[in-house]
């Protein structure tokens, strides 16, 4: 019996080989092989299109504005941050600008968290090798801000953003060296140290497990 069902499920696909003949099996591997050339050329212009975006010199004065304004403020990072902070949460113009380049920032991080969430994994690392410490820097700086938009709209927000944030955190601590911004025109810099990435590494992670999808699935099936 367990003979004839065996029998039963792969005849159909011994006799389909069968029946294709050498001419229509090249026939087959053309196409696929030109299938995957179109694939090929569409990641590419994507990749291209998307490198494009993340290194204008848009996406490059968000960054400066942000690492602007928190080098200038005065103290230790606790001071800076709470400082950078209270800046955000004013209402004068430059606030307003400056909330617009974190904004700017974490949706770019959101997109590319995006763009390495599917299929193709193995782009994730190509994607935060481009700016691997920009992430880092962002994080430490604008986190709780970040922070107090989940806490007022959701832990869906920022989910891919995270998501990317995390991976370029973990791409930077392998070289196991503490990273440094400093930029022209400034006499204060920002270290992060590994310590400071691994506490990274670890609520990220936290807060990615807040949005997964087993988080909301798994009480179904366990109730079903």
């Amino acid at each position: 019996m367990f003979y004839d069902l065996i029998y039963t499920i792969i005849s159909p696909f011994w006799h389909f080989f069968r029946c294709v003949t050498p001419g229509e099996w090249l026939v087959i591997l053309a196409e696929l092989l030109v299938a995957w050339v179109i694939f090929l050329e569409l990641e590419h212009s994507r990749d291209m299109a998307f490198l494009g975006k993340i290194t204008s010199e848009g996406a490059d004065e968000d960054r400066l504005s942000i690492y602007r304004s928190y080098l200038g403020f005065e103290g230790t990072d606790d001071v800076r941050l709470r400082a950078f902070l209270l800046e955000l949460q004013s209402s004068t113009k430059a606030a307003e600008d400056l909330r617009r380049s974190c904004h700017n920032q974490l949706a770019m991080f959101n997109e590319m968290g995006y763009q390495t969430g599917r299929w193709l994994r193995f782009k994730q690392r190509r994607y935060v090798s481009v700016f691997p410490h920009a992430p880092v820097f962002f994080w430490f700086i604008a986190r709780q801000h970040v922070l107090a938009r989940r806490e007022a709209t959701g832990t869906w927000f920022g989910y891919h953003a995270l998501n990317f944030i995390n991976a370029s955190v973990k791409y930077v601590m392998k070289r196991k060296h503490a990273i440094t911004l400093n930029i022209p025109g400034s006499d204060s810099r920002l270290v992060v140290t590994v310590a400071d990435m691994q506490r990274m590494r670890d609520e990220l992670t936290r807060l990615a497990r807040e949005n997964s999808y087993w988080r909301y699935y798994l009480p179904f099936f366990k109730s079903a």
